[in-house]
């Protein structure tokens, strides 16, 4: 039993440890890098749809949003993501948002900023 209950706490360890397995990896500095991968995963054509399942598979949290403001821009309607990486020193977050164009991905939006640092759109 002991050696059970060792060897299910070595792999929740590990479980916890391990880090996602993403397209689109934590740790990228620059918007542009972030755009890059984003627009390799989700690339020019993929249906809107596509377009979150695939971002929220890379640990984004997506909605619709429409009629509302991005970067200064009243009225839009866009494919809003959002993802948070890092500690409690370093923590940055990622914000993409995909402009509906007849339903199917046409650029990406990238903005980013450490935490507290400064408001995003």
């Amino acid at each position: 039993m002991k050696r059970f209950l060792r060897s299910l706490v070595f792999l929740l360890f590990l479980v916890a440890c391990s880090k996602p397995d993403w397209d689109i990896p934590s740790g990228l500095e620059s918007e542009p890098a972030v755009q890059q991968r984003v627009l390799s995963v989700v690339p020019v054509g993929t249906p809107l749809i596509d377009a979150k399942q695939r971002m929220e598979a890379n640990g984004f949290a997506c909605v619709f949003q429409w009629h509302a403001i991005w970067n200064g821009q009243q009225n839009a309607s866009y494919l809003y993501c959002h993802r948070e990486e890092g500690g409690l020193t370093n923590a940055r977050q990622w914000q993409v948002a995909f402009p509906i164009h007849a339903g199917t991905v046409m650029e990406a939006l990238v903005v980013s900023g450490e935490i507290g640092s400064r408001p995003l759109p």
